[in-house]
């Protein structure tokens, strides 16, 4: 079985996958389990949380009368996925997991006439339906002249505000450390945004950042940063399951887990050259990029107060 399968893939038994409180996952047998109410329309194979109708991920959406659309269905595969790695990591999220209670997902599409303006907002994470839709969303990868733009590249960066405003936000001595690696998140925010979509890419910013939007502010610049960490943990925890890679066994030192990302990530881009694909991951991490990622992971894997 695979992270989003119903069934077994050989003998067709219906399957529900549970998170455990060590961040790993146990497989259940469907007809054992209450399932999520969501299983047929989103394809959730979670269980339903205790004397509830739905899972720990879906209790957290605000679908926007959407619940029947097809487009949910990408859409909630990469938030399950998103959030379990958040359980890995050691991160709290959802209605019973301290500092991530306020943690949910609002579902809008443009084309439906919805405000949809990707963001995040006081805990709540706001995504535009209308990207599940592959061609909509190469186009604007395009005119933005993104490397990567997905569902689950959206939710990643959307999380690393929500892990500033709980872990980094509280902490006094930790906000001093992030000022002095990523700057002074005080600057006016609206005006940040406003000089950055107004310059033109001059590439001046790879040696620092990880992206071009990155460097509009250090909120963003965090979340760009975490969301790196979140690719190179999954990309290596894959790597590893498969063979490819070994996963260092110091689950905190980012530095083995950044270098053991390089092979991993150039064997993953070459297996998609391989079938004529874009590069699964289009990123080359700089010093200063690297520095940043390492400051992300000092907040995974702590131990508990």
């Amino acid at each position: 079985m695979f992270f989003d399968s119903l069934e077994c893939v050989r003998c067709q038994t219906a399957l529900a996958v549970d998170l455990v409180d060590d961040g790993g996952l146990v497989v259940l047998d469907a007809a054992t389990a209450t399932t999520c109410e969501r299983r047929r329309t989103w394809g959730c194979n979670w269980p339903a949380r205790p004397g509830e109708a739905l899972c720990a991920s879906c209790v957290l959406v605000d679908d926007g009368g959407h619940a029947a659309a097809p487009s949910m269905i990408p859409y909630q595969s990469a938030q399950r996925r998103a959030l379990y790695q958040l359980s890995e990591l050691g991160v709290a999220w959802g209605t019973d997991h301290g500092p991530g209670s306020a943690l949910h997902f609002a579902y809008r599409s443009k084309s439906a006439g919805d405000q949809a303006i990707i963001g995040h907002r006081g805990g709540e994470i706001t995504l535009d339906l209308d990207e599940a839709d592959p061609a909509r969303r190469e186009e604007i990868r395009a005119t933005l002249g993104e490397h990567y733009r997905t569902p689950l590249g959206h939710i990643r960066h959307e999380l690393g505000h929500v892990v500033w405003l709980d872990l980094v936000a509280t902490e006094p001595a930790l906000l001093e450390d992030f000022r002095a690696v990523f700057g002074d998140e005080r600057d006016d925010y609206g005006a940040a945004l406003d000089r950055h979509y107004a310059r033109l890419d001059d590439a001046t910013w790879r040696t620092a950042h990880v992206s071009f939007y990155a460097s509009a502010h250090p909120w963003e610049d965090f979340a760009e940063s975490w969301a790196q960490l979140m690719h190179v943990h999954d990309v290596v925890e894959t790597g590893a399951s498969w063979g490819v890679v070994e996963a260092p066994v110091d689950p905190t030192d980012a530095k083995a887990w950044l270098t053991d990302s390089i092979l991993a990530s150039v064997a993953a881009n070459e297996l998609a050259r391989a079938m004529g694909m874009r590069d699964l991951y289009p990123f080359a991490l700089s010093a200063g990029v690297r520095t940043k990622v390492e400051f992300c992971w000092r907040l995974v894997h702590l131990p508990a107060n």
